[in-house]
């Protein structure tokens, strides 16, 4: 069985949003993806 893994982006991150929002992990799930960007980055 074959699935489509491309999805629509512009729809997909306002529910990935709402989910961290409602396990109160928003903004957790911000300052990790910060740090991963500066390290990816060098700094």
């Amino acid at each position: 069985m074959l699935y489509d893994v491309f999805v629509d982006t512009r729809k997909v991150l306002p529910l990935i949003q709402k989910g961290l929002k409602k396990l109160g992990k928003l903004d957790e799930f911000i300052e990790d993806n910060e740090r991963c960007a500066m390290v990816a980055d060098g700094n």
